[in-house]
Parts: C-alpha cells; structure tokens; sequence
C-alpha cells in the first residue's frame, strides 16, 4: 500500500473517530420526549416565535420580545436555547426595566389581552405540578441589575397573580403562590455555593420545583438545583417549603425568562443568561425522572411517594438526644452509656438539649409531653419545648444571657387563613425585666428544631417601658425600612437571617402593613430572624419593658422538642427526661446524661491562697528591687566620689613628684646661676640654658597631666596619637630612629582617665629604658586591638640583657609591671644579650559602662 493512502486512511479514521466522539457527547444527554404526564414542554430551538409546545395543549409561545436572542448554544445534546439577558430601556433594578421576555401570546398588553388561554393546564387532578428548566447564567444573581431572575411565571395585572418560579438576587431559589393563587406559603432555598453543584457562570444547570398535590400537609414543596455535566443520578434537593392549598386554576400572563405583568409597559425581572428546556408535568416528578439521569435509572415518577419520610432514629431506647448544644454550638455525646461524663470548658453556659422520641412511640396516639430536669441546677421538672419561637433575651457585657422570655407557638392560632395575608394577627404582649447588668437586647424569630414544619408571622414588633407603653424604643417597627421589601427576600434594617437554611426567614405584606414570617417546610433545617440594638443604661436598666407584637402561625411541631438552660456555672449536673402519654408516664428507662462544666481557675480551692502568696511575693520582691536599687544609686554615687578622689590623690601626687621636683630644680639652678654671674660670669650662660630646657621639660609634664585629665582625649584615637608625640619627644634629642606600626584607624572605644594615664606612663617607661639601656639602635612601637584587648610592643635591637641576672627594681621596671596589673593586664619582657629588647604590654579594653562605672 502506498505510503500517501497509508496517511489519507488514518487521517480519515481520525476524523471519524473524533466525530463519533463528539456525536457521543452531544447525545449524553438528549431532550424532552412527551410522556403521560407531560402538560407542557417547550424545545426553544426556534430561530424565532412561534416556539413549539410539544405537550398535549400545544401551548405554542408566540411573542419574543425586548431583545431576547434565540439560536443561542444550548447544552450538547439541547440543540438551541434562548438568551433574556438583555432589554430595551428603563432603569435596571427598577420596576419600569423594559427586559427580553417569552410570552404565549403575540402581543404585551395591559390587561387580559396577553393572558394564556382558558384551556391552558399547569398541574395534575390532584393539584401537584412540577415545573423545571434548563439554565445557564451570565452572572451572577448578586451582580445581576434586576428585582429577581424570573425563570417561569404566571403574573399579570388585576387579578391574574397566579405564581412566580424565579432566583432571587441574594442567591436563593424561590417559588411563591401569588396573591390570585388561592395558595399561601411556598418555598425558597440557598443555592449552593461549593461543592459539585456550586453556582457559578460558565456550567449548565437543570431547576425544578415540584408539589406533591397534599395540600394542608407540611414539605409538599420540593427545590432542586443540578450541574448538568455533574454526573448526578438523580436531582440535588437543596430545600423546600409549604403550600398551603392546591393552586386554584386561575391564569395569568405565562411568561418564559421574566415576568410579563405589564406595570407601566415594564418586564423587570429577566433572567440574566440561557433558557432551554422548559417543562410543566402534572404530578410531582421523582429525583431520577430528569434528562441528565440515564433512562435505565429512572424510577417512574407516578410510583413516587413525595411525602417526607420519618428520619427519627431508634436505639431501643424511650428517648434519645438527638444533639446537645452548648452556646449554641453542637457538641459531641459519649458513645456508651454509663462512660465518663461529658466535661465542657469554664464559663457561664446556656445548654440546649433536643430530645425525640424513637420511632416505634412516634405514631402512639395521645402522645403529649416530655418532660426533664437538671440535678444540680434545678430540681423542678419542667417541660420540653416543641414548636416555633419568639424569644427575647438581655445580654451583658460579655454577651451572656442575663434575662429571658420565650414565646412558643404551636398547632393553628386563632383567624389562620390561607394565604397568610389574609389571616388575622391576634395582638400578644410580654413583660421582660432588664437587670442592671443588661447592655444589649436581642429578638430571634426561631423555626424551632429541623423537624417544625409550618409558618409564624409576626408583625408591628413595639417595644416600651411599662411605665410609658405608647412610646417604643424599637426601631424599625414596621418593617418600613431595608432592602427589597416587595420580594420574601428582603431584608429589613435591623434584621439577619441565620440558621441552616436562611431561605426559611421570609419578608411579606398585607392590604395593611409588612411582616416578618418564617416559611419552613424543610423537615431537617431550621431559620431564624435575629434583630439586637444597645440598651440605653440611664433609660432602661432595672426596668420592666413590655413586648408587643401581633402574630399568626400554623405550626406543625414534629418528633423534637427542644430543653433549655441558662447561665449554667461550673458544677457536675444530670439531665434527665421521662415520656408521657396522657399525662402518664411511659414504661422505660429515663434518659439521663451527666456532664460536668469545669471551674474557672478562681473557684478552685487553691486559687485564693496561691494568689495571696504570690500576692506578697511580688510585693516582697517589690521592696527586694527597690532597696537594691537604692544600694545600687548609693554604691554608684560612692565609686563616683572614690574615682574622683583618686584622680585628686594621683593628681596631687604627680604635682609632688614630677612638677614638685622640676619646679625645685628649676629654683636651685636659677641660685646657682646668680652665684656664677657673681663668681664666674663665664659659667651664666651654661646655667641659663639648663634653665631653659628644665622650663621646657616643666611645660611638657603640665601638658602631660592636662591630657590625662581632661575627657575630651576620652578615647582610644587620642591616646595612639598622644603615644606617638611621646615617643617622638623621647628620641626627638638622641640618635635612635623609631618606627610606629599604629593602624589609621582604631576603634570607636572610651577611655577613663586612670586607663589613660597608666598606658601612657608604662609606654613612656618603656621608651625611656631604651634611651638609657640600649644604646644605639632601632625601635619598633606597635599598636593593635583584637577580641576587646589592646596590645602594644616596644621593640629594640638595641645590646638588651640578661632578664636573670639583673634586679627588676634597679632597672625601673617594677612600676611598668605594676601600671599594667592594676588595669587587669600583664607586661611581658622578652631580652637576651646582643639581641635586643621586647616589651610587651597587654591590657583588656574597658565596655562603655566599665569606662564609666562598674557597678550595674
């Protein structure tokens, strides 16, 4: 075979290879075909409207509008989608945005021009609906200028509200029932931030929110959140929520990618990037019946029972305590019974005990209480609560909780309606005393354990001194002020949302006023709204304030019940809790669990008496350093007073010896001169000049002693120089020719004077000793500093001498020898006869405080 064939044959198996690659991974994952229960479906792979309803109605969608750009790239395997990120005027984030929307009828109108048609269907027989899409986002929600990212929605004017599945721009996806639904309640979750169905703008999502058709059953609602390429063999729940009724049927403007509720010719609600794959099912679709799920794995949605199943654990046990908080944070229990007790950190505590009947009790009828107690704390047994709460707490200055008061809702208060804004608001007040130790006041709106299902709202929050009720303290009391109030996302000023699912703490309004509601029908999370503000200490401490609210609820307390206690110290406790059922006692072993708290260091036994003797041992080590320090300024003001004395003794006797005996030699040969001027006028002359050299030699001595006490030749530079002017007057008059071997530059170091002085006079010795001893020669005076030590060496090749044969004493060398051992140094006399002499003196450099006192 040809070489050139060869190649053109791979090549060409290449490419094929590479397209049935590519054929492969665009048909992983393949669009909608119709089933059953299919009411709706739309391709959008239109180059333009009308878009294909390929459910049973045939739905087509005929108006694209404000920009919307279709034949877009869709997911591999999608064919195309629709980009809504984009609009044709008014002011982004406001209601008069003019965004890409998809309607079902040809023109927007305001009124009933653009509403769906009467046949249109959007859930099954029995009420349940699911509704999903195919998503891809350009941005993210946060940074998106719009009121919320619209996916699917029935809204319109008048009265054609219907619902509104969307994301809202804080990050969570939400279903809400409209005000015309007939509904109330509905659903709302965080969308996942990490992990592998993160949010982020460059993967394919599919979304979807489904309703099992139970109504006044709670978690009928169910979100999901799925990467498409994630792998994922069934849908990502990430929450739920609570539909009050079935949805009444009503229609409204059906819109694909905004909302079509045509405010002031405005759709402000586009969804900021691709839609593909819209879907409206008649039943509530299992997690495997989805397009990215391999149809050999589905599961047939109508062999599905949506109803949330019961995750109470069993242990053979009456109760168990499914989690035991400390400050609110969760700590771990001992595995077995009977085991060390649980030991927790010094302080002053709040515990929390969530406590649950096994399964096997949870269906008994009648089952009314659980009741508990702490030995060691309070005696008293109390009951355990169930339900949602409103509590109000003051804290002190180390953010403890010094006063309480706690408001639990459970069961249908009275004038429950559904939608919420249709119920009455009963008026409910508290009284809350606040101690003089309260510097802070703070109000939770609590969904109460994972498993509470339901919905509380509260509403014109006041609060007021007892003495004083018509002015509240409260700011903010009627929700006026914050972010986004007209969606369930908003946050009033004041107010966080917290808890496992923030998504649970919601904002609505009535024909009257706003309120906070909390909107939980995810059976293993909780939420909660949590408000503080400063006390104000010459107002309100030691005061009686009154709460007041106006509330509504439909609650479903489940299997938990939450025990509480406050501002426990250190000690050993046992908690205890018995069942009842009608009042009466359940069989069983009780629930018991002992922990100990560990006292702080000042209330061990120890503490105060180690703290008393270290007490005085500081103190007496106090008074320890203060006398030493009053020795020490005395014993240094005494070396000071000693140094100077010295340096007067040596002054003095240097005056006596040296200037004393050249001011009488000058005297005696001034007599001596008169009497030869008398006698022998021959001989003045001769006496005159020895005057003249006494005087000079007079005059170089006071220079002598000048420099050795005056600080400004302080230093080691000074003293080299001053060395090398002695030796030039030693030898200035003789035939000896001397050599320096002195560095240009020395040392930075301070000299005292005494150190000075010694140096000088046991160098000048040296030198003398040659003049007199050595006879003609050569002498070398070397200086060098090396580790802290100065050393120098006076070196003749002079006729020297035999060191064992001649008296230190009469050769005048046991004053050098004695200069250099009061400065801690040592003198070293290297000589022989014929071959000269060395001297060798050697002396540490005083440190800076040595050269100024010694004592530290």
């Amino acid at each position: 075979m040809p070489f050139s064939l060869f190649l053109r044959l791979a090549l060409f198996s290449v490419a094929l290879c590479g397209q049935l690659f590519v054929a492969a991974a665009e048909t992983a994952i393949a669009p909608y075909q119709a089933d059953p229960h299919t009411l709706h479906l739309w391709h959008l792979d239109e180059a333009k409207a009308p878009f294909r309803d390929e459910g049973p109605t045939q739905t087509d969608m005929l108006g694209l509008f404000n920009g919307a750009r279709p034949s877009q790239n869709s997911y591999p395997g999608l064919g195309k989608a629709i980009s809504f990120n984009h609009n044709v005027g008014g002011t982004p984030g406001n209601s008069d945005l003019m965004g890409a929307v998809l309607i079902a009828k040809e023109e927007l109108a305001e009124g009933a021009a653009d509403r769906v048609d009467s046949s249109f269907q959007y859930f099954g027989e029995d009420g349940a609906f699911t509704f999903e899409a195919v998503v891809k986002l350009d941005q993210h929600p946060s940074e998106a200028e719009v009121i919320a990212l619209s996916i699917l929605s029935m809204d319109g004017e008048d009265n054609e509200r219907i619902f509104n599945f969307r994301i809202e721009r804080q990050g969570f996806l939400t279903f809400n029932p409209l005000p015309d639904s007939g509904s109330t309640g509905g659903a709302m979750a965080t969308i996942p931030t990490v992990g592998p169905h993160a949010l982020n703008t460059k993967d394919w999502f599919h979304v979807a929110v489904t309703y099992n058709g139970r109504e006044e059953t709670s978690a009928n609602l169910r979100l999901y959140w799925t990467r498409l390429d994630s792998g994922a063999t069934e849908a990502n729940l990430i929450g739920g929520g609570t539909l009050s009724n079935d949805l009444n049927g009503r229609l409204g403007d059906l819109a694909i990618g905004n909302e079509a509720r045509n405010h002031f010719n405005a759709e402000a609600e586009p969804f900021c990037g691709n839609i593909d794959e819209v879907r409206i099912s008649s039943l509530a679709r299992h997690e495997t019946d989805y397009l990215f799920v391999p149809g050999e794995m589905r599961v047939p949605s109508e062999k599905f029972d949506p109803s949330p199943s019961n995750k109470a654990r069993s242990d053979g046990k009456i109760l168990t305590i499914t989690e035991m908080r400390v400050d609110g944070k969760p700590v771990a229990l001992p595995d077995r019974p009977g085991s060390s007790p649980l030991t927790l950190p010094p302080g002053i505590h709040r515990i929390d005990f969530d406590l649950q009947f096994n399964s096997q009790l949870q269906s008994l009828s009648g089952l009314s209480d659980i009741r508990c107690q702490m030995e060691g704390f309070d005696e008293s047994w109390r009951n355990a609560d169930a339900g949602m709460s409103l509590t109000f707490q003051v804290l002190d200055a180390q953010d403890r909780i010094v006063s309480q008061n706690r408001h639990l809702v459970n069961g249908s208060s009275d004038g429950w309606k559904t939608p919420i804004s249709e119920s009455t608001f009963g008026p409910r007040a508290e009284p809350l005393f606040i101690p003089l130790t309260g510097r802070k006041l703070r109000i939770s709106l609590d969904s109460g354990p994972p498993d509470t299902t339901g919905n509380f709202a509260i509403s014109q929050l006041n609060l007021s001194l007892a003495s004083d009720s018509a002015n509240s303290f409260w700011p903010n009391s009627n929700l006026a002020d914050g972010e986004n109030l007209d969606s369930p996302a908003g946050v009033p000023r004041g107010w966080t949302r917290s808890g496992g699912d923030p998504a649970i703490a919601q904002v609505d309004r009535s024909s009257t006023s706003r309120f906070l509601v909390l909107v939980d029908g995810e059976q293993s999370k909780s939420g909660s709204w949590i408000s503080e503000i400063d006390l104000d200490p010459e107002i309100h401490l030691g005061k009686t304030i009154s709460c007041t609210w106006k509330e509504s609820y439909n609650v479903f307390a489940k299997g938990v019940h939450q025990s509480s206690f406050l501002n426990v110290s250190s000690g050993d406790y046992v908690f205890r809790a018995v069942g009842l059922i009608n009042g009466e006692l359940i069989d069983g072993p009780d629930l018991v669990q002992a922990f100990r708290v560990r006292p702080a260091l000042s209330e061990r036994a120890w503490f105060w008496p180690a703290l008393t003797s270290a007490t005085v041992a500081l103190f007496a080590l106090a008074l320890f350093r203060h006398a030493r320090r009053l020795n020490r300024r005395r014993l240094r003001q005494m070396w000071f007073e000693n140094a100077i004395e010295q340096d007067r003794i040596r002054i003095a006797r240097d005056m006596h010896d040296d200037l004393g005996n050249r001011i009488c030699f000058l005297r005696m040969t001034a007599a001596r001169a008169k009497e030869e001027a008398e006698r022998d006028p021959a001989k003045l002359k001769q006496h005159l000049g020895k005057l003249g050299a006494s005087a000079r030699e007079l005059v170089n001595a006071m220079n002598e002693l000048v420099w050795a006490v005056d600080p400004k030749y302080d230093t080691l530079d000074h003293l080299a120089s001053h060395l090398t002017r002695v030796a030039e007057d030693v030898f200035g008059d003789s035939t000896i020719l001397c050599r320096f071997d002195i560095p240009s530059r020395v040392p930075d170091y301070v000299l005292g004077s005494d150190y000075r002085h010694h140096i000088s006079l046991a160098v000048k010795e040296a030198l003398y000793n040659v003049v007199k001893h050595a006879g003609p020669c050569e002498v070398h005076l070397s200086l060098d500093c090396s580790d802290d030590q100065l050393n120098i060496e006076v070196r003749d090749n002079g006729c020297g001498f035999d060191p064992k044969q001649t008296d230190p004493i009469c050769n005048g060398l046991k004053n050098l020898v004695g200069r250099m051992k009061d400065l801690g140094g040592s003198c070293k006399i290297i000589s022989s006869l014929g071959k000269g002499t060395q001297v060798c003196l050697s002396a540490p450099l005083p440190t800076q405080d040595e050269s100024s006192c010694p004592i530290l």
